[in-house]
């Protein structure tokens, strides 16, 4: 249906440039057709996530039963329909809220997606979601953390995170540093003894497949990607107003207050982190490889995580 990663990129930004200001659109992606709540594995269709779903009598502008692909000039192909579907995820809001175990600052909690000794400097490390460990507005400041589980007590202090700008966030993404800990095993993934070694392959995220996760709250499952890496807006913060996120993948699992930074892997590859949900088993996640690599850009930094 569409060859190549061109021709899918020059086709979402022609459909976001027609349909994303539509009412109630919240992100837009190319992945998994849905009918009736269950999937149809054998059909890719251009998602619109929406906030909730009405009637098309009560819409002003309804949303299209198929789009037509782009070349990868961005040109229409009239022989290449492709079929919509329209998600409700109804609020989406970030993974964690105040009183949840784990990591906390200031009444904030959620999950580690890697503690890890720093390749670069012996340092012991930990990375988790900028809106757990910082307050997503203050650049170049830290805050101290304390948290962990299972015998593995922590305290740190946060060395550098991703802040909204123009409310958007790029990736939601923060580094710390611990400066006390009980007990240290490097890079391995809590309650199941597996080992990280690298980061995630580009083929992980593919639509459907399926990857383990880990976090606090939830503790150990299966989710599976749906979606191509999008934008999703209307994503509620703690202060009760809604930010744009970029880079996201919507994955189908189970994700609850608390989640955020959770580790989303496969094998022995840390391939994402948890950042928010929505309805119907809707879960987010950034590619941790990215999301990495975007902070160490932003702040001119080397964080090695693995051998």
């Amino acid at each position: 249906m569409i060859k190549d990663r061109s021709e899918k990129s020059a086709t979402l930004d022609a459909i976001k440039r027609i349909y994303g200001a539509f009412e109630g659109v919240c992100g837009i992606s190319l992945g998994t057709k849905f009918s009736k709540g269950k999937r149809v594995s054998s059909i890719e269709a251009l998602q619109f996530f929406v906030t909730r779903k009405r009637p098309i009598k009560d819409l002003k502008r309804p949303l299209p039963k198929y789009v037509l692909a782009r070349d990868d000039q961005g040109y229409a192909d009239r022989k290449r329909r492709i079929k919509t579907d329209v998600i409700e995820l109804r609020e989406l809001e970030l993974c964690c809220r105040a009183g949840d175990a784990s990591m906390s600052e200031a009444g904030v909690a959620g999950s580690i997606a890697l503690l890890f000794r720093d390749r670069t400097d012996a340092v012991i490390k930990l990375l988790s979601c900028s809106h757990v460990i910082s307050d997503l507005v203050t650049a170049n400041q830290s805050f101290d953390l304390s948290g962990g589980g299972a015998g593995c007590f922590f305290q740190a202090r946060s060395l550098f995170h991703t802040v909204i700008e123009n409310r958007t966030l790029g990736f939601d993404i923060a580094l710390a540093e611990v400066h006390t800990i009980d007990q240290f095993e490097d890079a391995v993934v809590s309650g199941t003894g597996e080992q990280l070694t690298s980061f995630g392959n580009p083929a992980d995220l593919d639509r459907g497949t399926e990857l383990h996760c880990v976090s606090r709250m939830s503790g150990a499952r299966t989710i599976r990607v749906e979606s191509a890496e999008a934008s999703f807006h209307d994503i509620l913060i703690f202060s009760g107003d809604s930010i744009e996120i970029d880079n996201l993948f919507a994955c189908k699992g189970i994700a609850v207050s608390g989640d955020s930074g959770g580790i989303v892997y496969k094998g022995s590859r840390a391939v994402g982190i948890i950042v928010a949900r929505a309805a119907d088993d809707w879960v987010l996640i950034h590619s941790l490889e990215a999301a990495v690599e975007a902070l160490s850009s932003t702040h001119g930094i080397n964080i090695q995580c693995f051998d």
